[in-house]
């Protein structure tokens, strides 16, 4: 720890013009990020992802999106089930298109409740009123039936966030693009080396780059102004 605050030290005085009164703890956390995490992180499934402490995980692309909330250890919410059902291969025998959806392991069964909320009309002097109808079924399980295990995967995920520092991560899929926030106002972004902007972008990123502070040919440092709502 205080070989990383050392180069922090010699990293504000040669690089930054920081106000005295500048909180530095995102910074340190950056920095630690990038000395000792950078690989690891762009090696590992958190990079799919998109983070923010409010809605957590979100796996977007053009064929499958899906949200992940992390209750605990033994239990997570889902949003969007039919896509998160196929990413993990759970052994159902017909996927239904339920729209959330919880996992539990209690004593080492798996439960597994689905639920959406479905209207229909009814009449009502003589004007249509749609009702709404919650329905949920449930599954029970044991791990061993299991391919790929939902709880574990995100519960790594969580780890790693948590020891990387991170609070929030943006990936800008249309240009590969990511944004790592370590505080509200404290972030890195991440540029390919095969990074490719089409041309209505290349201004926008060009100018981005250098209001960054460049750590190497594909991490800069920044300090917003606007703090990112991370409540």
């Amino acid at each position: 720890m205080r070989t990383i605050l050392t180069f922090v030290v010699i990293f504000i005085n040669s690089t930054f013009s920081f106000p005295s009164d500048k909180n530095v703890k995102g910074f340190v956390l950056a920095m630690k990020f990038y000395n000792n995490y950078a690989t690891d992180f762009l090696n590992s499934d958190l990079i799919k992802f998109n983070y923010h402490p409010r809605t957590q995980y979100d796996f977007l692309t053009d064929s499958n999106s899906y949200r992940v909330l992390v209750k605990d250890e033994n239990n997570i919410s889902i949003i969007g089930f039919i896509e998160f059902a196929k990413s993990f291969n759970l052994p159902l025998d017909t996927i239904v298109d339920y729209y959330w959806a919880s996992l539990k392991c209690v004593n080492s069964l798996y439960i597994l409740e689905l639920g959406n909320n479905k209207f229909t009309d009814y009449q009502y002097l003589q004007e249509k009123i749609k009702k709404s109808i919650k329905t949920e079924t449930k599954y029970e399980f044991t791990e061993n039936v299991i391919d790929d295990n939902p709880l574990k995967f995100f519960n790594n995920l969580e780890k790693l966030r948590i020891k990387y520092g991170i609070i929030n991560i943006k990936n800008i899929k249309a240009v590969g693009v990511v944004e790592i926030y370590f505080s509200s106002t404290d972030y890195l972004i991440y540029f390919p080396s095969d990074l490719i902007i089409d041309i209505k972008y290349q201004e926008y990123w060009d100018k981005k780059k250098k209001e960054g502070k460049k750590l190497d040919d594909n991490w800069y440092y920044y300090e917003s102004d606007k703090p990112l709502d991370v409540g």
